[in-house]
């Protein structure tokens, strides 16, 4: 009974069995919606995906309910760089004129193109990341970061949403770049790096009650350097995992670092891994790289797991502008137990007469699965959603493998050059969105 339940609920995807030995069970879909399409995050609420992506032939984002196969599309003004879904609210960030803002619209009236509620923010040029709660008192409370026309990166805070007005922060450090922000049961953290690449990253508690923060220095403990936007997850209270793109002095150079640290103790446990795995020993002209898009954490198995583009010995050759042969990347997701030395488990997704780029990624629960968002580069630039079992062997599509887990541990610094300094304040507008409706076509049979 349980079976024909999840079957009821899945009728987008094909099912995928036998065939054990190397692959990860799984079921993948791709919808004719298409066009440019650019994919930028994935989130599960309610037994139901949400994604963001970008329609570059329209010029317009669009926010999916995939279950339902319809798509809302905002105003071409709108840049949205990052959503969050709470209760029966769609919460938005991004760029509109020049200036940051704020936006949310209804889950309940997606599919109508309900009006859509945003906050002009005049002391920033863009807002990047939101995360929201709702307090016992159902005020909204928030924390997002952006960047002023300047450069500057700034914090807003605020206890309502809907009924106050935001506090504006900057960084002590001027180098200082916000990259994420995540929250547990008592405080937002944002998340960052500094802009001369280093090896080090930062992080800021911020109080959900008072808004009182408290800065954080750590160096990786591996030595490789940051070079692109971390990404953050919550393990547990005042336990956080943070993962980035490093290099060392070789451009084509790249290794990705997830680190697990401890704010009760200070404690950094760092695993990194290479990307040129899957090509021959020391091959010339083979850069050890890896591109990471997006991670996700399920608490209940410990596990992390990193979307990134790698290597793979059996992809077309590629050159770089030195004419030197490359592997063409392709997405994966890397598995990771954290505080363990088990081998990294990589899942490379070699789906037949098709070249998917995934992005995004969450955790299915309690099912001990994952799902990630993508497109088919191959087929017209169609979304793509794949839902793996990383538990189950089998299926045609995504192969298994395994690789090695280098651990260090880093270092806890100062922080108090960090402090966060204030600034101010904006107003509600409102505008239309537009939906579309989009078909489905079922591969990886």
């Amino acid at each position: 009974m349980k079976r024909i339940l999840f079957i009821a609920c899945c009728i987008l995807f094909s099912s995928v069995f036998a065939q054990q030995g190397g692959n990860i069970e799984s079921r993948v879909y791709e919808t004719s919606l298409s066009g440019g399409l650019f994919s930028q995050k994935i989130e599960m609420f309610n037994g139901k995906a949400y994604c963001l992506s970008k329609n570059d032939l329209t010029n317009r984002y669009e926010f999916f309910k995939l279950n339902d196969s319809i798509a809302t599309c905002f105003q071409n003004d709108l840049v949205v760089n990052d959503f969050q879904i709470v209760n029966d609210l769609a919460f938005f960030c991004g760029t509109k004129a020049g200036k940051g803002f704020v936006a949310y619209q209804k889950l309940s009236a997606l599919r109508i193109g309900s009006p859509i509620s945003y906050d002009t923010i005049c002391n920033s040029y863009t807002i990047k990341k939101i995360e929201i709660y709702c307090n016992s008192n159902g005020e909204y409370v928030s924390v997002c970061i952006g960047e002023q026309t300047n450069g500057r990166q700034i914090i807003l805070t605020t206890t309502d949403l809907f009924n106050s007005s935001y506090n504006l922060y900057q960084s002590g450090d001027t180098l200082e770049i916000f990259d994420d922000i995540v929250q547990d049961d008592t405080n937002f953290y944002v998340v960052g790096r500094y802009s001369d690449v280093r090896d080090k990253f930062t992080i800021h508690s911020i109080n959900k009650t008072n808004f009182t923060s408290t800065p954080y220095g750590f160096t990786n403990g591996c030595g490789w350097k940051y070079i692109r936007p971390l990404k953050a997850e919550i393990a547990d209270n005042k336990k956080l995992i943070i993962a980035g793109q490093g290099k060392d002095g070789d451009e084509f150079d790249w290794i990705g670092i997830a680190s697990f640290v401890d704010l009760s103790t200070n404690l950094c446990h760092t695993h990194s891994y290479v990307g040129n795995l899957f090509l021959p020993a020391n091959a010339p002209g083979f850069g050890e790289y890896v591109d990471i898009y997006d991670i996700a954490y399920d608490r209940a198995a410990k596990k992390l797991f990193i979307v990134n583009e790698i290597p793979y010995a059996d992809s077309i050759t590629i050159t770089n502008e030195h004419n030197q042969p490359l592997a063409d990347p392709i997405s994966s997701i890397v598995e990771i137990d954290i505080l363990t030395n088990n081998p990294i488990k990589v899942i490379a997704s070699r789906i037949p007469d098709r070249n998917c780029k995934f992005s995004g990624i969450s955790i299915l629960k309690p099912s001990y699965a994952f799902c990630s968002v993508g497109i088919d580069s191959l087929n017209n630039n169609s979304f793509v959603f794949w839902h793996g079992y990383y538990l189950k062997q089998g299926g045609q599509c995504n192969k298994l493998y395994k690789v090695e887990n280098h651990i260090s541990v880093g270092r806890h610094e100062d922080g108090s050059a960090l402090g966060l300094t204030g600034y101010g304040i904006f107003q509600y507008r409102s505008d239309k969105t537009q939906t579309k409706i989009f078909t489905n076509q079922l591969i990886c049979y």
